[in-house]
């Protein structure tokens, strides 16, 4: 089964969720261990990197605790690369599977702009898409790096970043706090492509037991 990687995303306790576009089947799917559990990276990235196809082989086994349980694939080894593309192939073949709008991909809006309660029978992962002029980064009062994002209902997010090469490279959570650019850089980054370019963003859903 090719999957083609589209989020690496940092977790707690030295945890990644990887994601990405099941190439077969059409869908978002969320590659897990057998044991059911995300991945200890470390500092390799050479099978889990945006762009990568990886070939997983999924067991009979699901989760049953939605909304997850729509996406999670689990395994029964570990993936293989099969390929890997630049960003602009990556960009492409990403696009027919993105949004318009967050309220699209989860299918109702998030409750106080953030979650959906535990056990909604909705997508838990999905791309949204937006001109670059409706992003922006910043840090919040806690010192945190997020995104501000409208999307195209006009509804403003501060989503918090959780993607593996964005913190390494714009945040002090990086592994080398000394070596790293600062929010002002980010929308450096962001700016330099054209006006109305559109730019997919990956989401993975938080949810409430309350």
């Amino acid at each position: 089964m090719p999957i083609l990687v589209s989020e690496v995303t940092r977790m707690s306790m030295g945890n990644y969720c990887v994601a990405g576009w099941d190439m077969q089947n059409q869908r978002m799917v969320r590659p897990l261990q057998l044991a059911r559990t995300n991945w200890k990276l470390g500092t390799d990235r050479s099978l889990f990197r945006v762009g990568h196809l990886i070939n997983c082989i999924p067991t009979d086994l699901h989760n049953t605790v939605y909304p997850h349980a729509n996406e999670d694939l689990i395994l029964s080894t570990s993936p293989t690369l099969l390929e890997t593309f630049d960003e602009p192939a990556t960009y492409n073949l990403l696009l027919p599977t993105s949004f318009r709008s967050i309220r699209e991909i989860f299918g109702s809006p998030l409750i106080d702009g953030k979650y959906i309660p535990d056990n909604t029978n909705c997508r838990s992962l999905g791309g949204v898409r937006a001109s670059s002029d409706r992003m922006n980064f910043l840090k919040d009062r806690f010192g945190k790096f997020r995104l501000e994002f409208r999307d195209v209902d006009n509804v403003v997010y501060w989503l918090p970043i959780t993607c593996d090469t964005l913190l390494e490279t714009f945040s002090s959570s990086g592994e080398n706090e000394e070596l790293y650019f600062g929010v002002p850089e980010a929308n450096e980054w962001l700016r330099a492509n054209l006006p109305g370019t559109e730019i997919i963003t990956h989401l993975t859903q938080y949810t409430c037991t309350h």
